[in-house]
């Protein structure tokens, strides 16, 4: 039997009161006052035009209740720098350029339909919904329904601000997002100090599990992981200074590292990417290449070669650049640690490209905040893509590119251990 609300016995009462009293004025011929009925008939129209019949609050609905001089993220925003950094991932100054960065690059109306059609109410300023958008992202399971509760605000506007913020900030994925080009490269060596022990090195590759906080609805067992959990495998790479120049997030957490790589566009068209004498520096996940270099294989049935061992040492202290960055981001963004997006049955693309577009988010904000702390500028236009049209190379390494990568790793690893040898014969 349904559950029938208050408001309902209240509505029947008033309703069963209101026909009695008719019914007497109706048969009393005597009774000229018609003033109870009148009233009964008011009061109950009045309930019947109430959608609630309390106020909704905390306790009620979920809701605080706001005035126009009252809002709750106005509080917050007003946080001393400690508090205001840790709710909002940022600080106030790097928070004023952020929201000066989507003044540059979006429209008021953007930020101000709450419907696609464009003729939705007025909303809070853009201030408030970038705030309330990265109090979202920065996380860790921090849902839309614990985002309305801590500001009073309902979960359908939480949802618009955040998908608003992400929307504008995606468009700004080629300007924020950019792997050098070759003249990049070759100005990068020409600064490389003599004693440089990676001189050519352009960047780290390595992989990162993405979270997923539900099981997905459909062929799950693809997006589980050998850490037992659900999620996909973020590709990534980035520079010296903590800036992410290249991600790809298509495979689930369920590949390999060297599998996800190899199917990216940066591993496909990397001849017409990289420069001839450049290259990455990963883990023994990826197999060696021209342009990407791993460390030897040690183990019991190979004997250690001094200069092997050196050059694996340097190599890792050198590639801790991009493990560092993966930590930058989830401390900064930590939804990325478990993602609350579903994977749904009917709505697999949807999802998926939802997914993307959050942990992109997240990784455009990192570089805009990384470039703006180095003194370096946004760039104003996308990299030419003219390499990525270009004929893509075989999936499969070939002989050549192995074979010329493992020479390049000898000679480099050769040179690493005489640079390290003299300044320990210095020292």
């Amino acid at each position: 039997m349904p559950r029938r609300s208050e408001k309902s016995y209240i509505e029947q009462a008033l309703s069963h009161a209101l026909m009695t009293e008719m019914l007497y004025y109706a048969l009393n011929e005597t009774d000229t006052n018609d003033g109870d009925w009148e009233d009964l008939a008011l009061i109950l129209a009045r309930v019947r035009s109430m959608r609630y019949l309390q106020r909704r609050s905390l306790g009620s609905a979920g809701r605080v209740l706001y005035t126009q001089h009252f809002d709750m993220i106005d509080q917050y925003l007003e946080f001393p720098d400690e508090g205001f950094r840790a709710r909002f991932r940022m600080t106030r100054e790097e928070f004023d350029d952020v929201i000066a960065l989507l003044q540059a690059n979006s429209t008021e109306e953007e930020w101000h339909t709450n419907n696609n059609s464009g003729r939705g109410c007025p909303g809070r300023s853009m201030a408030k919904q970038v705030a309330l958008a990265l109090s979202v992202l920065g996380g860790q399971e921090e849902t839309l329904e614990k985002v309305r509760a801590t500001f009073g605000i309902a979960k359908g506007s939480v949802y618009n601000y955040l998908w608003r913020f992400i929307t504008v900030v995606c468009r700004l994925v080629t300007r924020l997002i950019q792997f050098p080009t070759k003249e990049k490269q070759r100005i990068k060596q020409q600064e490389c100090d003599a004693n440089d022990l990676f001189i050519g090195c352009i960047g780290y590759i390595d992989g990162s599990d993405i979270v997923l906080n539900e099981k997905p609805q459909r062929d799950w067992d693809m997006y589980y992981g050998r850490k037992s959990v659900y999620g996909f495998n973020l590709q990534a790479v980035c520079d010296d200074d903590y800036i992410i120049t290249y991600a790809q997030l298509r495979h689930r957490v369920s590949a390999h590292d060297s599998t996800a790589f190899k199917a990216s566009s940066l591993y496909r068209h990397r001849e017409s990417l990289f420069d001839e004498n450049a290259y990455l520096l990963g883990d023994k996940a990826y197999e060696i290449d021209k342009h990407v270099l791993t460390p030897f294989r040690q183990n019991a049935s190979h004997t250690d070669i001094p200069f092997q061992t050196v050059y694996n040492v340097a190599l890792s202290n050198r590639r801790i650049h991009i493990e560092h960055t993966f930590g930058q981001l989830k401390e900064r963004f930590s939804s990325v640690y478990s993602l609350p997006t579903h994977i749904r049955e009917g709505l697999l693309s949807y999802d998926l490209n939802r997914v993307q577009h959050w942990v992109l988010t997240c990784i455009c904000i990192h570089n805009f905040l990384r470039m703006r702390s180095i003194g370096r500028a946004v760039p104003d236009s996308r990299v030419s893509s003219d390499a990525l049209l270009s004929r893509p190379s075989s999936f499969h390494t070939s002989y050549a590119m192995r074979t010329a990568g493992e020479h390049r790793r000898v000679e480099i690893a050769e040179r690493v251990y005489n640079i390290i040898m003299e300044r320990a014969a210095e020292n």
